[in-house]
This record gives C-alpha cells, structure tokens and sequence, in this order.
C-alpha cells in the first residue's frame, strides 16, 4: 500500500506530478478508453466525428487551463478525469444529435476562452508568435509524405511540441516524464524529436485504412490537440 500510494495514487490525486508508472499506466489506460469510445463512435461516419469533437478538444484544453484559476480544481478537470469526464459529456449530446454536440463543443470552447482573457498577461507574446515559424516549416515540410496526408492529427501534436517547447523557454515547467528529460538538454530538443518521431509513429500507422484509421488519427490528434491548447494559455498567462 505505501509503494502504491507514494508512486500511483499521491502523483494522481493529490498532483505530485508524472513518474514513469503513472505514464505507463496513464498510456494503459488511454487505449482501453479509445477502444471502448469505438464502440460507440463507428456509427458515424468518421470525419463527420472528428468535426463535431474537434471543439471538445479545444474545451478540454481550456478547461484544463481553468483548472485552479478560473474554477476550483476537481479531478475531473485534471488529467486523467478529463480524458473521461469531456468524451463522456460529448457523448450525451452526440447520441442525440452529432451536428448539435459539435454546436455545444464551440459554445463551451467560446465562453472558456473569453472567461480566460482576464488572467492572460501576454509577457511572453513574442516566444508565442516565435513558435508558429517552426511549426509552418513542419508543415510544409512533412505534408508530401505519403503517409501523412491527413495533416490534422499530427499537426496538432507538432503545436504542441513547439508549444510546450517555447513554453518552457518563457518559464513554464514540463511535468511529463520523457518531454522533461529531453527539455533538460535544451526545451526546443523535445519538440524537433517530438515532430521527427511523428512520422514514424503514423507510418506505423499508416495501413489502417478507412473509417478505422480516421478514429484512430483522430485519436492521436485528442492527446495534442487539447495539451496544445492548455500550454498556449498558460504561456500566454505568464
């Protein structure tokens, strides 16, 4: 029980940061909650999914940044309650209605991101602005591979390398086990590799064809899409 509590449930729920069994088990956990989402998610047609969840990931990552500044903290606003607590409030709405789900997905992104300019202090700007160069030089850069046709899930994870990276470099701090250690080297190494190491992960990838490899490109694109966002706002808010 002491392994337990000081390795698993104390970094958890009392957010003493990531260690390597939370990420494995975080990692764990994620797939199964992927295939269980399938099982609901198959009976619309893919890119119409992606669309209508596309804003919830905005949300999620606003709502993570509002964690603590803007609402009280809650499990459900910290990872990994909010990997379940936002697709689980996207599917209420989206069984009855898909075009309606995305619909609330973007009021919800709105009022979060309005409510949020009261504490963006907007120091760090510059490093902001400074960040979209290499991510357009990533893009352009990788689009043209065979494999990586569908520029949206990866690319949401290329903002969020160079994000998080530039992040640092204005003063925010990594908590995450692997990025933290390549950014002790030097921030901007964690997001060269991070946007390298993409096109080997989709290539891996890149036989799931059809509505299958839609959801599964769009759930890749769910883990940077909403840390993107969230790491924005804080290095906004510095």
């Amino acid at each position: 029980m002491g392994w337990f509590q000081a390795n698993i449930w104390n970094p958890i729920f009392l957010r003493q940061g990531y260690n390597p069994y939370t990420t494995l088990l975080m990692a764990f956990g994620y797939a199964l909650l992927v295939f269980a989402f399938w099982k609901v998610a198959r009976r619309w047609k893919q890119k119409d999914f992606r669309k209508a969840f596309l804003p919830w990931l905005v949300f999620a990552g606003l709502l993570r940044f509002a964690d603590g500044s803007l609402i009280a903290p809650s499990p459900l606003t910290a990872t990994p309650g909010i990997y379940i607590a936002v697709p689980l409030l996207f599917l209420a709405f989206a069984l009855s209605d898909l075009e309606f789900a995305k619909e609330v997905g973007y009021l919800l992104a709105v009022i979060f991101a309005i409510a949020s300019i009261q504490i963006l202090r907007m120091s760090a700007w510059r490093l902001a602005l400074l960040s979209t160069v290499p991510m357009a030089v990533s893009y352009f850069a990788i689009r043209n591979i065979p494999w990586m046709r569908d520029p949206l899930p990866w690319m949401s994870h290329v903002f969020e390398a160079w994000i998080s990276g530039f992040g640092v470099m204005a003063g925010l701090f990594e908590e995450h086990v692997v990025a933290k250690s390549l950014m002790s080297i030097h921030p901007l190494i964690f997001s060269l590799l991070k946007t390298l190491l993409l096109v080997a992960v989709f290539y891996l990838i890149k036989d799931e064809k059809g509505e299958e490899g839609i959801f599964l490109r769009t759930a890749i694109m769910s883990l940077g899409m909403a840390a993107g966002v969230r790491n924005l706002m804080e290095m906004l808010s510095l």
